[in-house]
């Protein structure tokens, strides 16, 4: 990985999900047409639906569509054409394919921007004008999620402040072990779930204390801190939080919750400090970071910078420009991937998921990654993320193609 450049660690997004939702909803999630072009949606696990709980978050995708091109989408509440509250401008690769991709986080709850309704989600490009629809609703499984001492949803905490949790639909007047794990891409039943249990880090997992909290008679866990929280040894860590009822230590669905299933229940970040906000981007489709890809290659961005950058709710634009030893405040940003690429990042973290950014076959030459936190179109030092030569990085490229 580039010299000067801050570690990121995989992490997809904050979502609070119960892991009952492995069972799906009710109803379809695809418009089929009998050209066979799909508009898929889901929840965050990837699994196909036409309903989200509140805390989670829905993810779109299409199939069947023209090889290497933009296709716009913007989710409204349902027969209006406004406010938008979500909305994407996403490349196909070349076998016709729009990857998953979050377009709507932590749906539902009081301090979302998406509160419980039915949701139009309209995809526009060459060929395509489509409409799905997905109905956000009250939770009817066990959740639990992070937060700050108030209650309110967060998803980012300083590093080294104390972690507060919160849920709800559990049985009542039931005791609860609350315990943190490095997080997992799924949670199964059956799981072990005791304490210290988690063998993801070399050394063992000290420091994963359960706290024992008691659910009121409605079923709700009231705001809980955790007795004894961990570190890990890099910022941008992701966590999930499991919440275990009788019988503990083996994780049960249908009675336990999990924030972070398919995606990261919460991450600890530190404030920046340096005068470009620096950070890895282009990576493979896996999310693996990579200097250097081949002609035939599909270069994709992953944003997760362990700093703590806050967007509340905030769209920003994805540009691959021509390399520059060191980009100045206010230097223009000129795509060269047949153009630029427009998504939401979570809120509190400025987390995303991968995306394509440029299709193969790619020319050779040097290239950066500029995300334009702003979207004014230039390289505004200290907002916008990049990924290649600054003052930090002096001369570093973002990526080679040969």
């Amino acid at each position: 990985m580039g010299v000067g450049k801050r570690g990121i660690w995989l992490f997809l997004g904050v979502g609070m999900v119960a892991v009952v939702m492995v069972q799906g909803c009710p109803g379809s999630s695809s418009n089929n047409r009998s050209d066979g072009r799909t508009l898929r949606i889901m929840d965050d696990s990837g699994r196909a639906t036409s309903a989200v709980s509140s805390y989670d978050s829905v993810m779109v995708s299409l199939n069947g569509v023209e090889p290497r091109t933009h296709y716009d989408f913007v989710v409204t509440p349902a027969g209006l054409a406004a406010p938008v509250v979500g909305q994407a401008r996403l490349t196909s690769d070349g076998a016709g394919n729009v990857r998953p991709n979050i377009i709507l986080f932590d749906v539902g709850h009081d301090q979302g921007n998406v509160p419980v309704g039915s949701y139009d989600i309209h995809v526009v490009g060459p060929g395509l004008d489509e409409t799905g629809t997905v109905d956000v609703e009250l939770p009817s499984e066990a959740y639990v999620y992070t937060c700050d001492s108030a209650g309110e949803v967060k998803n980012t905490f300083d590093y080294g402040d104390p972690l507060y949790v919160s849920g709800g639909n559990f049985a009542a007047n039931a005791e609860v072990h609350l315990t943190p794990f490095l997080d997992r891409p799924e949670w199964f039943d059956g799981d072990d779930v005791t304490a210290n249990s988690d063998p993801t880090r070399p050394g063992g997992t000290q420091g994963r204390e359960s706290t024992i909290a008691n659910t009121d008679a409605n079923g709700d866990l009231p705001v809980t801190q955790l007795a004894s929280f961990f570190y890990f040894g890099v910022p941008g860590d992701g966590f999930d939080i499991v919440a275990d009822l009788a019988p503990f230590d083996v994780f049960n669905i249908g009675s336990d919750a999990v924030d972070g299933n398919a995606v990261v229940g919460g991450t600890y970040q530190i404030p920046d400090v340096g005068t470009d906000i620096d950070s890895e981007l282009a990576c493979d489709s896996d999310g693996t970071y990579q200097d250097v890809f081949t002609t035939n290659d599909d270069v994709y961005a992953f944003i997760n910078p362990p700093l703590q950058y806050v967007i509340e709710h905030g769209w920003v634009d994805k540009y691959v420009v021509n390399h520059s030893n060191e980009w100045q405040d206010g230097d223009a940003l000129q795509d060269v991937s047949g153009g630029n690429e427009m998504d939401g990042v979570q809120s509190g973290c400025t987390n995303e998921q991968i995306v394509l950014v440029f299709p193969g076959p790619l020319p050779p030459g040097d290239y950066d990654i500029i995300i334009d936190i702003n979207r004014d179109g230039v390289y505004t030092q200290g907002v916008d993320i990049v990924d290649g030569g600054s003052a930090e990085s002096l001369g570093k490229v973002g990526f080679t193609v040969n």
